[in-house]
């Protein structure tokens, strides 16, 4: 599953993703590095002054278990 705002707001990006996984243990977050080579972080952020686009951010969320 795929989290994703056009924001780059903490509260409505990590905090959310965080508390989501604090109520539902069955899940696990994924590093995008793992999805994208390039990103050595566990969310993707894109940054309008860095990137030269909208704010935008997103995480990959998996149910525990699934592809290991």
């Amino acid at each position: 599953m795929v989290y994703s705002t056009c924001s780059i707001e903490p509260e409505e990006n990590e905090m959310v993703v965080e508390r989501f996984l604090k109520e539902n243990p069955g899940f696990t977050l994924e590093k995008a590095e793992k999805v994208l080579p390039s990103i050595a972080e566990q969310y993707v952020k894109i940054f309008p002054p860095r990137d030269g686009c909208d704010g935008s951010f997103a995480a990959r969320i998996r149910r525990r278990g699934e592809y290991d």
